[in-house]
């Protein structure tokens, strides 16, 4: 790919992403279809979920 080909893509992506992200349509639903079927999750599991996701938050 040539330099001018990777500026030229550079410069279209933001506009494509910008009107991908202003669409009005509703974001589509991916269905796991069982994928974890037969999964418990306790109030521990949320836990160590919840620390993990949150360990720079501040508060």
């Amino acid at each position: 790919m040539k330099v001018e080909d990777t500026i030229n893509a550079n410069e279209k992506e933001p506009a494509e992403i910008k009107a991908a992200l202003s669409s009005s349509r509703p974001p589509r639903v991916v269905k796991l279809k069982g994928l974890w079927k037969g999964l418990k999750v306790d109030e521990a599991d949320l836990a160590e979920a919840k620390k993990s996701l949150f360990k720079h938050a501040s508060g």
